[in-house]
């Protein structure tokens, strides 16, 4: 659990620390800071524990079949694109909304959004949303690499 943990915790780290010239160029804008900008760390907490579960089961992927680190970078390409963060979210018709609601990145970044852009907490719905998606993930993540650790050494 060592290695994929503390790489995402030291990604996150380089996250928080990136975070601070974004503030220094919010400030220098004269972009309105609100009161629920508190909030967001719990987003990221939720994103932190989200990806802890995602690196968790790449790793177990990763050991039994090699290529999956090439297909990740495809895979992470067209998730990226397929999430809206350069483009608005009401830009697909809505009978596409629903792929959306899939995606568990989409849910982050309205989160996020809601907070920064419109300054207010987004609805309840959206916390328990964001809690469950991250707790899922780190769960199975965290279940298929207990049940493949073994295998591990067979294998590299």
């Amino acid at each position: 659990y060592i290695y994929p943990v503390t790489k995402v915790i030291s990604c996150s780290i380089n996250l928080a620390i990136s975070v601070i010239p974004l503030l220094i160029v919010t400030v220098l804008t004269g972009a309105k800071i609100t009161k629920a900008i508190v909030l967001i760390p719990y987003a990221l907490m939720c994103i932190l524990l989200f990806c802890i579960g995602l690196s968790l089961l790449l790793c177990t992927t990763m050991v039994f079949f090699r290529d999956t680190k090439y297909l990740w970078g495809i895979v992470s390409l067209v998730w990226m694109y397929a999430t809206p963060i350069f483009y608005p979210a009401d830009i697909l018709p809505t009978q596409f909304h629903f792929i959306q609601a899939l995606n568990p990145m989409y849910h982050y970044i309205q989160f996020i959004r809601t907070i920064l852009i419109q300054g207010i907490s987004p609805e309840p719905q959206a916390y328990l949303i964001c809690a469950a998606m991250s707790l899922v993930t780190c769960l199975i993540g965290a279940i298929v690499f207990k049940k493949n650790q073994d295998k591990f050494v067979l294998y590299i």
